[in-house]
C-alpha cells in the first residue's frame, strides 16, 4: 500500500450495501484488517462510521467490501502525516498548530 493512489475522503456509507458479489477469498485476512481498523478508530474518529459499516459484513465479506477496506487504507495512507499539536500555555488562550510533517 506504500505506492498506492491516495484518496481525499473516506468512502460514503451509501456505497456499502449488500450486493450479490463473489465471496472474498481470504476472510481471515479481512477480519485481521478490520480488527486493526477498529483499534485505529480510537485515535481516528473520522473513520469510525465507515469502519462500523464494513464490520457489519464480517460474516460474509465480498470483493466489494474488500475494495471498500482498501479505499479506507488509501485514505489513511494519505493523512498519516497530518497531526495536531496542542502545547501547554500559562495563559487561558489555546494555541494549536496543524501542519504536515
Amino acid at each position: 500500500m506504500s505506492s498506492c493512489k491516495l484518496v481525499d475522503t473516506c468512502i460514503s456509507a451509501s456505497k456499502l450495501v449488500i450486493v450479490s458479489d463473489c465471496i472474498f477469498s481470504n476472510p481471515t485476512w479481512f477480519h485481521q484488517i478490520i480488527g486493526a481498523l477498529q483499534y485505529l478508530t480510537f485515535m481516528r474518529l473520522d473513520i469510525c462510521f465507515v469502519v462500523n459499516k464494513v464490520c457489519q459484513f464480517m460474516y460474509a465479506p465480498t470483493n466489494t467490501h474488500w475494495a471498500t477496506i482498501k479505499h479506507i487504507l488509501r485514505y489513511l495512507s494519505g493523512i498519516v502525516s497530518f497531526s495536531l499539536h496542542i502545547t501547554r500555555s500559562f495563559s487561558f488562550t489555546l494555541y494549536c498548530l496543524i501542519y504536515r510533517c
